[in-house]
């Protein structure tokens, strides 16, 4: 079976990364999972957007965690990107939510930037519910603290973590015990891990843990992942990732 292709911010080589239109866009292409990146505004909103600032992809200056809900979703997220996307808006979990229930085929992989109390994570979590969409995501983060809250405030929600590299001097049962202590269902390496750990995709399948590898763009590396039993591909070409990958078994 093939891995599942996750598009990366959405459709993120053809349109602006974390916007409705990018989301449109990875739809279209063939994705059959979104990633992106939520954070935190100054009145505790929830805002898509990547970077801590506004100056790469929102043509001005300001901190996400420094400015209200109404500041971030006046600033044009796509003219940085093309003219064609000018005025496109940086969204709100809520815009995701109503655009995730109009695409009842699509998941959607949630990283939860920096760290989140219960109480905020609980937050996104009833967004979710809300919405009808919370059996179709995965909420992630590097942080292990964010993973915790996650646990807490949304047992009900698969949730994963994000690595960077292997475990230290074979350290994959420290890795296990954090995953079983949250019952995290999901861990996602960077995909030189692949490379540099190859006992890892193994060992945390076999105690039940999905693994999504991140952010492959090559047809070397998806062959690289898929050989390794990845459970998912994320990348920033998921129309080309759909295309090298075939039919659906």
């Amino acid at each position: 079976m093939n891995p599942l292709n996750i598009a990366h911010r959405g459709n993120s080589c053809s349109a602006p990364e974390n916007t409705l239109a990018a989301f449109a866009s990875a739809a279209a292409a063939g994705a059959a999972m979104i990633e992106t990146d939520l954070q935190l505004c100054a009145d505790g909103s929830i805002v898509l957007i990547h970077d801590s600032t506004l100056d790469r992809t929102a043509g001005r200056h300001g901190r996400v965690a420094e400015l209200a809900s109404a500041e971030l979703r006046s600033a044009d997220a796509g003219s940085w990107f093309s003219s064609e996307f000018a005025g496109e808006r940086i969204p709100g979990l809520e815009d995701l939510a109503k655009f995730a229930a109009d695409e009842p085929e699509l998941r959607w992989l949630l990283e939860f930037k920096g760290e989140w109390t219960p109480d905020q994570a609980g937050t996104a979590a009833q967004i979710l519910r809300d919405a009808g969409i919370a059996g179709r995501c995965v909420l992630q983060s590097f942080s292990r603290n964010t993973v915790q809250s996650l646990h807490e405030a949304a047992p009900d929600i698969g949730r994963g973590l994000l690595v960077t590299g292997p475990p230290e001097n074979g350290r994959e049962a420290l890795l296990l015990e954090f995953l079983a202590e949250t019952e995290s269902s999901y861990c996602n390496p960077h995909g030189g891990v692949l490379r540099e750990s190859p006992s890892l995709v193994p060992v945390l399948q076999a105690a039940g843990i999905k693994v999504l590898a991140w952010t492959l763009n090559e047809p070397w590396q998806w062959e690289e992942a898929a050989n390794a039993g990845v459970d998912g591909i994320i990348t920033d070409r998921p129309a080309e990732l759909a295309v090298w990958a075939g039919p659906a078994a």
